[in-house]
């Protein structure tokens, strides 16, 4: 979770308006969808980010990979939900 209170001001581009469950997970999922998708914030969506900030592509795929699997190893979870890296 960011602790960025920058995120968390209005008019900063990267503000996430929204709350975390209990287990981490954005109030606005429902079972596992995401109920605002076509309004999202744009820190909710890689592709406008990318197109915004005038980024890399493959490099921030590449970044949020190696993050996902930080914390995939981090949590314990099983190897194969790991990211492959070198395929993206």
């Amino acid at each position: 979770m960011d602790n960025n209170p920058a995120t968390k001001q209005m008019g900063n581009p990267l503000y996430f308006p929204y709350q975390f469950d209990n287990k981490g997970a954005c109030t606005m999922l429902k079972n596992d969808l995401c109920t605002i998708y076509d309004n999202r914030p744009l820190i909710c969506n890689i592709d406008a980010i990318i197109k915004t900030f005038k980024l890399s592509k493959s490099g921030v795929y590449r970044q949020n990979a190696t993050t996902c699997n930080m914390e995939i190893k981090k949590a314990g979870l099983d190897k194969k939900f790991l990211i492959k890296i070198d395929e993206l």
